[in-house]
């Protein structure tokens, strides 16, 4: 990512969500985000999603 201009820092976080989800880190779940928030959270795969597609 680095090689492609993705930040050394920007590149460190998504490395570290890819593999926290290989090891099902998101997949526990809790209202206390949704509480602070005070609507519901937006799944991390919606948020992705939208991402990848913001950059096609």
């Amino acid at each position: 990512m680095v090689q492609r201009g993705v930040p050394d820092a920007h590149a460190d976080i998504l490395l570290g969500m890819f593999r926290a989800a290989r090891v099902d880190e998101f997949a526990a779940t809790d209202s206390t985000l949704q509480d602070l928030l005070g609507r519901p959270a937006t799944r991390i795969r919606a948020v992705l999603e939208r991402a990848v597609a913001d950059h096609d």
